[in-house]
């Protein structure tokens, strides 16, 4: 099975999968490999420029697309953990949401820039992530998740749950 977790940065998409795959390890006696896209992307020079203006790398998704079917191929049990990630095959979709105010003091304590906080914030205000996963795959596959004042364990047992593992 291949679940995908997605969602605005700082919505807790890492500590989430983390959770995740060690609460399905002890349920199903089934290990869960998880890819961090954004490492892997990061690690394997999986992008084709800078963006100095918000300092980051713009994605080759080309390359980013046949690392993810490699991995997939390898893995029977995967979770896929970026806020890309809703872009690539998957039978099931969570997208993480989080509240304004606790994801502006996720943003913030990360140190992250004025600008880049508000256009992150403006894209979970306008709910870009989960549009997106709706148009790659339906509204169906996709479940919305609020990580607003939970643990990341609290979250991936409500995942679980609803991936029908618990």
């Amino acid at each position: 099975m291949i679940i995908s977790i997605t969602g605005t940065p700082g919505t807790g998409k890492t500590a989430v999968s983390k959770e995740l795959a060690r609460l399905l390890k002890k349920k199903t006696g089934r290990a869960f490999g998880i890819l961090h896209l954004n490492r892997e992307i990061l690690r394997r020079r999986l992008w084709s420029s800078v963006d100095e203006k918000r300092k980051s790398k713009n994605v080759d998704m080309r390359k980013l697309e046949r690392f993810v079917s490699g991995e997939a191929e390898k893995n029977e049990n995967l979770i896929i953990e970026s806020h890309l990630a809703h872009y690539f095959k998957a039978d099931i979709v969570f997208v993480l949401r989080t509240g304004i105010k606790e994801l502006r003091r996720r943003m913030e304590k990360r140190g992250w820039e004025k600008a880049k906080i508000e256009e992150n914030l403006e894209a979970e205000r306008l709910n870009q992530v989960l549009g997106e996963a709706w148009d790659i795959h339906g509204r169906k596959k996709c479940i919305e998740i609020d990580t607003t004042g939970k643990t990341a364990f609290k979250a991936a047992k409500r995942i679980a749950n609803l991936a029908g593992f618990v």
